[in-house]
């Protein structure tokens, strides 16, 4: 027959089945240690994440206005190529490089994801 202590007091060791388990002050102690993992494979996945283009991204090619194709080019999974349309906030994102200078005139553009390098405008 296997013995079962139920627990007195809070910094006690309970053997249950023949086992030790920690009590609550180690279990903190992992606590803060699953929390720091977390945190880093967070971390991880941003700077991985935090240069690579995705189809459906566009960039500034030259300086010009908003609405003008060959303002743009666009990454269609392996390439950069010049794109097709302009860019709005269906689309990935869009990143005006140094050092271009883009305009927009156009009315009710919608567009999210916009970096902007330095020295660009």
């Amino acid at each position: 027959m296997k013995q079962i202590i139920l627990p007195v007091f809070r910094h006690q060791q309970i053997p249950i089945c023949n086992r030790h388990f920690p009590d609550l002050i180690p279990a903190f102690f992992k606590w803060r240690k699953f929390t720091a993992m977390l945190v880093a494979i967070c971390g991880l996945s941003m700077f991985s994440t935090a240069w690579a283009q995705t189809a459906g991204d566009y960039r500034s090619v030259a300086s010009g206005n908003w609405n003008a194709i060959a303002t743009w080019e666009t990454y269609n999974g392996t390439a950069w190529v010049a794109a097709g349309a302009t860019p709005t906030s269906a689309n990935g994102v869009i990143t005006i490089r140094s050092p271009h200078f883009v305009t927009n005139s156009a009315n009710g553009l919608t567009a999210d994801q916009i970096v902007v390098d330095s020295g660009a405008t």
